[in-house]
């Protein structure tokens, strides 16, 4: 269970685009007008505002995890960014908890000339701002590794995406370390010439849950679906 909450984690972070930039994007961008066109917004949209909803719905239990990332100037005008986390996950089997549904609230942010914090403690005075750059969202608009749809009144693409291709898809997105294998349906909307908003669908297949060789459940399928807003309008950032 531990592997599937950073795989999720990791693709929440990826759609909020929280230091994930690609300045190459793509190196051949696709022919088709329609890809193209997506594939400029995806490389050029750096959005000032992303709230991330991650539900994951199991059989009788649905986990519902948001990541609300700002960057903009705070109170005494410097560069800044917050990354405000609210993630729920199943509770240890041998707790004690009434409820089996665990809530963590985490606030990490960046100060220009003061560092990155987390939970109100200093960890880097030398920090790196973790805001959205150019190439933050690029995902591969290669058509050969998807089926797509693009409906012109809504101005939205959707990705019909194998689980041998979906890593290649998500590959600007992803480091050498990330693994992702799973059937993907990815709907990306458009508004004013760049991306408005992004959504993530897929399912992971019953698996067990213990530790070692000790198996302390099945977990039967999870439909996962990861939606993510993108604002465009300058912040104003309060910490604290």
């Amino acid at each position: 269970m531990k592997k599937i909450f950073a795989l999720l984690l990791a693709i929440c972070c990826l759609f909020s685009v929280v230091a994930c930039g690609n300045d190459d994007g793509n190196v051949e961008p696709p022919a088709d007008d329609v890809l193209a066109r997506f594939n400029q917004m995806l490389n050029t949209s750096v959005p000032t505002k992303s709230v991330s909803t991650a539900t994951e719905i199991m059989e009788k239990v649905e986990l519902v995890s948001t990541y609300t990332l700002t960057t903009g100037t705070n109170q005494d005008g410097k560069r800044a960014t917050l990354l405000v986390s609210e993630v729920q996950t199943l509770q240890d089997a041998e707790s004690n908890f009434v409820s089996h549904i665990k809530t963590t609230k985490t606030r990490e942010w960046y100060i220009e000339g003061e560092g990155t914090f987390k939970n109100n403690r200093l960890v880097d005075e030398e920090g790196v701002d973790f805001a959205p750059v150019a190439g933050s969202l690029a995902l591969n608009l290669d058509s050969s590794l998807f089926e797509y749809e693009y409906d012109e009144e809504s101005d939205t693409l959707t990705l019909y995406v194998d689980y041998e291709n979906s890593a290649a898809v998500l590959a600007p997105m992803l480091t050498e370390d990330q693994e992702f294998e799973y059937d993907l349906v990815i709907t990306i909307v458009a508004a004013g010439g760049r991306i408005s908003q992004i959504d993530v669908a897929y399912m992971i297949e019953s698996h067990d849950v213990g530790d070692d060789d000790e198996i302390i459940v099945e977990i039967g399928d999870m439909d996962v679906v990861i939606s993510t807003v993108y604002e465009y309008n300058t912040q104003q950032i309060t910490i604290g």
